[in-house]
């Protein structure tokens, strides 16, 4: 008798687009500002707004997705301490 083995489901998988379109959107969006929320999917109001280079808004979501500002201090909290661990 052979085994089967269970077929997993088929994921989309995201198509990564060429590097050079991530540059040329960098440069398009260079020497402007826009608004970043400080909390992810909260609201409009100026506790949650910060007007920021648009630049560094796109830099900071490749780097750091749609995390918190405390998320994404306690992660670099955690690589220093890893790579404290390593020396």
């Amino acid at each position: 008798m052979t085994k089967h083995r269970k077929r997993r489901k088929k994921t989309k998988s995201r198509k990564l687009k060429p590097l050079d379109y991530y540059i040329k959107h960098e440069l398009d969006v260079a020497g402007f500002t826009n608004k970043h929320h400080l909390t992810p999917g909260g609201d409009n109001g100026r506790g949650n707004i910060l007007i920021m280079d648009a630049l560094r808004h796109v830099l900071w979501h490749k780097l750091f997705g749609n995390k918190t500002l405390e998320q994404v201090i306690a992660l670099l909290q955690r690589m220093k301490r890893m790579k404290g661990r390593a020396l």
